[in-house]
């Protein structure tokens, strides 16, 4: 009979570069590092070292979608910014 994992399963979405993207992945290995299971949805570019710290990890976009949003001025407008997000980044991502 299989038992059921009672380690609390954290998720994180983590959208941006290096300084919206490294806070998370610091918390992640820190409660990976105590037995928690932890998945990271971020951008495509952090896969292989989350997937070596054993960090789950879920891709925001495709590379050639993510550097597109990141050069959008749509996600720095901040009245339509998760209207933006929505449909060109976690839109491809929610496709899957």
């Amino acid at each position: 009979m299989a038992t059921k994992d009672s380690s609390p399963h954290f998720l994180f979405v983590a959208i941006g570069s290096h300084g919206d993207v490294l806070p998370v992945i610091t918390l992640a290995k820190w409660l990976r590092s105590r037995n928690n299971r932890v998945t990271v949805i971020g951008p495509p570019a952090y896969s292989s070292f989350l997937e070596k710290k054993e960090i789950g990890f879920a891709a925001l976009a495709t590379k050639a979608g993510y550097e597109t949003g990141m050069r959008s001025l749509g996600l720095l407008n901040h009245r339509y910014r998760m209207l933006f997000l929505l449909r060109h980044a976690l839109g491809g991502w929610l496709a899957h």
